[in-house]
């Protein structure tokens, strides 16, 4: 809670070999000193903090902790280092699996979650649906056979991996905007942390319409 800002002292210093690190050392007045080279690495060093000195576990959900009443001191000095440049989360099916109808504090809870624990690159399918709306938009489609094409929340992931249409829809016209604008607050905090975001790229899968709208187009 923001209660505990006043028990730590941030900074942000480059490493000498390039790699991504951590170190804690006892600041002044009582303060605890968290030095990385970014934001993900900052906050790898206060989950170890929190994890070996304070006895508290943050889980990915953000159960409740206690915490200790005062900040512990460190008997040593902390540093920590990876040789290890790419942390990655996520794929296609956690998307639908578990994500689908997650809220915006659901995902600050588990962007928070990803940075604590090292992660600095993260695929994000959120708004998918939307670019899909624009691209077919453009191709000549309405937006009820466009809502009708795409698939409801829990079957995005086969979708977006090419191999589903027409299934558990239409979305509802509200679903594009809102989470048009979950993708951009998710991806300014993501990249706030200094994480790398993942976006997917088009693998050539259209509607098995598409000779309705564009005539003289091949289909492999």
């Amino acid at each position: 809670g923001s209660q505990y800002i006043n028990w730590f002292d941030f900074s942000i210093k480059a490493n000498t070999n390039n790699l991504d690190y951590f170190q804690i050392s006892n600041g002044d007045n009582g303060k605890i000193k968290i030095e990385g080279n970014n934001g993900v690495s900052l906050a790898t060093g206060l989950n170890y903090y929190l994890k070996y000195f304070c006895k508290v576990q943050i889980t990915e959900f953000g159960d409740p902790v206690k915490m200790p009443i005062i900040a512990p001191r460190l008997d040593i000095f902390i540093r920590k280092e990876t040789p290890y440049e790419i942390r990655y989360a996520h794929n296609y099916c956690t998307f639908s699996y578990t994500m689908a109808f997650w809220s915006d504090e659901q995902w600050q809870v588990w962007l928070d979650w990803l940075a604590l624990n090292g992660v600095n690159l993260v695929l994000d399918l959120n708004a998918q649906d939307e670019v899909w709306r624009r691209f077919l938009g453009e191709l000549g489609y309405d937006i009820v056979e466009i809502k009708n094409w795409l698939v409801g929340p829990a079957y995005m992931a086969w979708q977006y991996m090419g191999n589903m249409g027409t299934f558990g829809g239409p979305l509802p016209d509200q679903w594009f905007e809102a989470r048009t604008e979950l993708a951009r607050k998710m991806q300014r905090k993501m990249k706030a942390l200094g994480m790398k975001i993942v976006l997917q790229g088009y693998a050539g899968m259209v509607p098995t319409d598409i000779k309705d709208k564009r005539p003289n187009v091949e289909i492999i």
